[in-house]
């Protein structure tokens, strides 16, 4: 352990000083840096190296205690916790991430925050053009009773009309859009980051300012007129996004130098 706290990483602008050290700290107990039963620096040791204070550590490590991690011994100090709690993962394309997300199991279950009419966001009237107002509709899909996705989904009035409402808050939109007739045909997706607010930190139960993985998509009919515009915001921790390499994608990821 000793190794992992000889270099102080970098502080985050925005983020607390707490949770910079949680999560640095959570990624050596996950990433198997640190093995069950290890013993941790004590509170002294860990504020020298992170260059913060004793009650910020204290912070992070009663947090890092709650997510069942590490685990406290009297007398003794803190160790890596002997049982990780199982978080479900989902090992996604970078072709198709909500693909399959549908796909991680049947047990998942949608949370309606919301449903509104809106004006349409300066960012999407390009995708929406003529459209006056959208229907802004907010989930949170879980599973095994643990949030995982908080999704926003934008739909054109046209679109909107033809769901049935009451369905909403079970049912997933693709099934919806089919029962209506609705076909869809093309679309573009984008992944990103972002960090938790605390709007969306309380829907998916983490903390404000954790990372997030950012999905945006937009799916269209035959006629390429769009049918709604998504934004997927999952804790990144959560995921891993995975390619596969041909022949032509071998090369090396340093940049070129010109000489």
């Amino acid at each position: 352990m000793k190794s992992l706290v000889e270099h102080r990483p970098a502080r985050q602008r925005g983020a607390p000083l707490y949770f910079q050290v949680y999560t640095v700290i959570r990624q050596w107990i996950v990433s198997g840096k640190c093995t069950p039963g290890e013993p941790l620096p004590g509170e002294q040791e860990l504020a020298q190296s992170f260059g913060v204070a004793r009650v910020t550590v204290r912070t992070a490590m009663a947090n890092l205690q709650r997510e069942g991690l590490v685990e406290k011994r009297r007398g003794l100090g803190t160790y890596v916790a002997q049982a990780q709690p199982a978080h479900t993962t989902v090992r996604a394309s970078m072709a198709d991430v909500l693909r399959h997300v549908r796909e991680i199991g049947r047990g998942t279950t949608v949370r309606l925050l919301g449903v509104e009419d809106v004006g349409v966001p300066p960012g999407l009237r390009d995708v929406f053009g003529g459209e006056s107002s959208l229907q802004r509709i907010v989930r949170v899909r879980s599973v095994g009773g643990e949030p995982l996705l908080h999704v926003v989904t934008y739909l054109p009035r046209a679109v909107a009309d033809r769901l049935d409402a009451s369905a909403l808050r079970s049912r997933p939109l693709l099934e919806l859009f089919e029962q209506a007739g609705i076909e869809l045909r093309s679309g573009r997706q984008t992944v990103g980051a972002s960090v938790a607010d605390p709007t969306v930190a309380r829907a998916l139960h983490v903390e404000v300012g954790e990372p997030l993985l950012l999905i945006r998509r937009l799916h269209c009919d035959a006629r390429l007129r769009p049918v709604e515009y998504l934004e997927v915001l999952a804790p990144a921790r959560r995921f891993e996004l995975h390619m596969e390499l041909d022949a032509n994608h071998l090369g090396s990821i340093e940049p070129h130098r010109a000489d």
